[in-house]
């Protein structure tokens, strides 16, 4: 059995933006980390031909069509943590997307992460079986690939009715034990511990089995594993009633935007901010970006 390290594995799920993408990678090369992209099996990978490292073993992975709220999002999680997992076994796994940056340098993040060294995942407030969770999971949404289609959405819409009106309902059981499971939600962007890792891949056929016809599940699949695990409580501020985005410290603003992106006013923020990373970046304001990079590469 391998010796977990004190390396850390970022997992990148991007489909855009190759210039956000590559200034992401130089802030992230760094000999403690090794780099796994996976890029839509939707875009045109010869936009990304530019993308290296210097320091760090960079590796793209098996390629999905990931389609907004369906399982797809959940099967790339599971490639991009399996495929780290062949190549180390690191301490630290930081699932990001192609345009998010982090706020802070490497040795603040690997620092934290060494000294709490438990799995920053977010939770939103009263996620517990709460009405959108139920919303989700209750019955089974079939055309969850199509779900920006207004005309597949309001079929779908239609088909959720009838389930209920006829009394069909879902119950998505993890535990092996029969205990009854509580399905949690939360943002789907998080940096996991390697016995996190591990715990969900060794349930990942029942992860795509369970959550298949689901809304979302990639908000809903990572914190439901572990809250109904033992790992529960290697969960940073877990009994701390931390806010959702504190917790798996993201700076992401859902009040301006969907979600909000960043631009340079709001430079002194970000840097001021204490989380590792900030979600989303547009090469429309490479001015922010570029400003980023720089104070970070020269702290």
């Amino acid at each position: 059995m391998m010796t977990v390290t004190d390396r850390h594995a970022y997992l990148i799920i991007a489909h855009n933006e190759p210039e956000i993408l590559q200034t992401l990678i130089e802030i992230i090369d760094d000999v403690r980390n090794d780099i796994f992209i996976h890029i839509d099996k939707k875009s045109d990978f010869t936009t990304f031909n530019g993308i290296s490292t210097k320091h760090s073993k960079l590796v793209y992975t098996e390629r999905v069509n990931v389609k907004w709220g369906d399982i797809s999002q959940v099967r790339t999680e599971l490639i991009l943590m399996e495929t780290a997992m062949k190549y180390g076994n690191y301490s630290f796994f930081h699932i990001i997307s192609g345009v998010d940056l982090p706020i802070n340098n490497q040795d603040y993040i690997h620092e934290t992460c060494k000294r709490i060294n438990k799995s920053f995942v977010g939770f939103a407030e009263g996620s517990g079986n709460d009405k959108d969770v139920i919303g989700k999971t209750d019955v089974f949404h079939f055309f969850t690939k199509y779900y920006k289609n207004k005309f597949i959405h309001s079929i779908s819409s239609i088909l959720d009715y009838a389930q209920r009106f006829i009394g069909i309902r879902r119950k998505i059981q993890l535990a092996e034990d029969g205990t009854q499971t509580i399905l949690k939600k939360g943002c789907n962007w998080c940096s996991l511990t390697n016995s996190a890792v591990q715990y969900i891949l060794l349930r990942k056929e029942n992860i795509l089995e369970k959550f298949k016809y689901t809304i979302c599940p990639d908000e809903l699949f990572i914190q439901s594993v572990l809250w109904n695990s033992p790992l529960r409580n290697d969960i940073f501020g877990i009994d701390e009633k931390k806010d959702e985005y504190a917790m798996c410290m993201r700076e992401i603003d859902w009040t301006r935007g969907d979600p909000y992106v960043w631009k340079l006013e709001d430079y002194t923020y970000l840097m001021n901010s204490k989380k590792f990373f900030a979600r989303k970046f547009s090469s429309q304001n490479m001015d922010i970006i570029k400003k980023i990079e720089q104070t970070i590469l020269t702290n």
